[in-house]
């Protein structure tokens, strides 16, 4: 990971309470693809948040729930040597 990626990934992991898109309350799971996005899975807003390589907000994915798609106390990641992301919750 370069030092880039982590300064910006240690910047965007300070927690906030608030609920605004690309916000983190509780960020659990971490992990960086191919590219350098950052993944994280935040536990407190049930969400998958992307970021790219200078911490912009690109997408976020996920609520609430225990259908597909939705989260409930996401807590770990994994992002594998083919750029799948496995989320833990």
């Amino acid at each position: 990971m370069g030092s880039t990626v982590r300064r910006n990934a240690l910047r965007l992991l300070r927690p906030t309470r608030t609920a605004r898109t690309g916000d983190l309350s509780a960020p659990k799971g971490v992990g960086v693809d191919s590219e350098g996005h950052l993944y994280v899975a935040d536990a407190d807003f049930d969400n998958l948040q992307i970021f790219d390589e200078n911490g912009r907000l690109l997408l976020f994915l996920g609520s609430a729930g225990q259908a597909a798609g939705k989260f409930w106390l996401p807590t770990g990641l994994f992002v594998d040597d083919r750029d799948r992301i496995y989320v833990a919750d």
